[in-house]
């Protein structure tokens, strides 16, 4: 009986050995970088296009009360001009972990 059941066990740690879906973890990996990376891409085509507009001075803070001029809202600028770094620097990370990958 215990021989039976140390069979098993060793058939379903075979089984756990395997990857999933016949796909290795550096595969997975990869898919997940680039997958990222492709998004990274998209979302500073986009953050530049929302400067050029905050940068126009087309975004304005009207007051309610009509007392107070328009205003143009620059820190928004700021803001994006920051996030497109971040985006930038995790392009980065991500741009140098696929070369590990790719050349171990």
């Amino acid at each position: 009986m215990t021989g039976t059941i140390v069979s098993f066990e060793e058939k379903r740690l075979e089984r756990m050995d395997s990857t999933l879906f016949g796909v290795s973890d550096e595969e997975v990996e990869m898919t997940a970088i680039v997958s990222r990376m492709q998004f990274c891409d998209a979302e500073r085509k986009l953050v530049g296009e929302y400067l050029c507009v905050v940068d126009g001075g087309e975004v304005l803070l009207k007051p309610d009360d009509g007392d107070a001029p328009e205003l143009p809202l620059i820190h928004i600028g700021d803001l994006l001009s920051n996030y497109a770094r971040l985006l930038d620097e995790e392009h980065g990370h991500l741009e140098y972990r696929r070369q590990q990958l790719q050349n171990p």
